[in-house]
């Protein structure tokens, strides 16, 4: 990976060939979440944590499992930080 920077943006650079296959499985998380991707944007990261945090709070907000899953989660997790990288 390569990264150029300047007084207004930082790019990074990378490239990928020849990529095997990953074997899909039940419990495996998305390909996205792991394997190589490419995202580009035209907003700033706090527009786009502010419309992520709408959808999720708007989602759990009414689910009482989503409550009582984070409840256990998070079971003696006392930095809000910590309970950010756990959830």
């Amino acid at each position: 990976m390569r990264q150029k920077r300047n007084d207004v943006r930082q790019v990074y650079e990378a490239l990928s060939r020849n990529q095997p296959a990953v074997k899909s499985e039940i419990n495996s998380p998305p390909e996205w979440s792991f394997g190589p991707m490419v995202a580009a944007s035209t907003t700033t990261f706090q527009d786009y944590a502010a419309k992520i945090n709408y959808v999720l709070m708007k989602n759990a907000r009414d689910n009482q499992g989503v409550a009582a899953t984070a409840g256990k989660l998070l079971a003696g997790v006392v930095d809000d930080r910590d309970k950010i990288l756990t959830i």
